[in-house]
């Protein structure tokens, strides 16, 4: 879909194609945040922006998390798992970025995502590989089954 909507901003669609891109934007938030985007940078790219917004400036990487959040939910929803759970790292802003991004579709879809609580030690640390990787297995085991990890 990224390829329809830059070949739109570029004016490379046929009129029924564009009618097709642009109704799906009306039904996707977050392809209308990567439409408005890419608006924006290219705006930078041509001096029309002398200042753009912090924030705006990192949405890249949020509209990116947000797509492969949505790809993931997708994929596994194809596959016939009503059951969705996320397993990521809390020591990495974009994991936890994108497994939020991962339950906001999932409950779009009907349904809510289970989340790997990730142990910590005292005062917040993480906790060594092993304890960790056990954590892991129990979680796992308690899911219920069928589940799309």
């Amino acid at each position: 879909m990224n390829e329809k909507l830059s070949a739109l901003m570029d004016g490379e669609l046929s009129r029924d194609e564009a009618e097709v891109v642009i109704k799906t934007l009306g039904n996707d938030p977050v392809r209308r945040d990567c439409w408005d985007d890419w608006h924006l940078v290219g705006a930078c790219m041509r001096g029309e922006v002398q200042h753009a917004d912090t924030l705006r400036a990192s949405s890249r990487s949020a509209c990116t998390e947000a797509i492969f959040a949505r790809l993931a939910a997708e994929h596994l929803w194809e596959r016939g798992f009503r059951r969705l759970a996320y397993c990521g790292d809390a020591r990495f802003r974009w994991s936890v970025q994108r497994g939020r991004l991962f339950s906001e579709q999932v409950s779009a879809m009907g349904t809510e995502a289970a989340h790997f609580p990730q142990p910590t030690a005292a005062r917040g640390k993480p906790v060594g590989a092993e304890a960790e990787q056990a954590a892991l297995v129990a979680w796992l085991r308690a899911l219920p089954k069928p589940v799309g990890v």
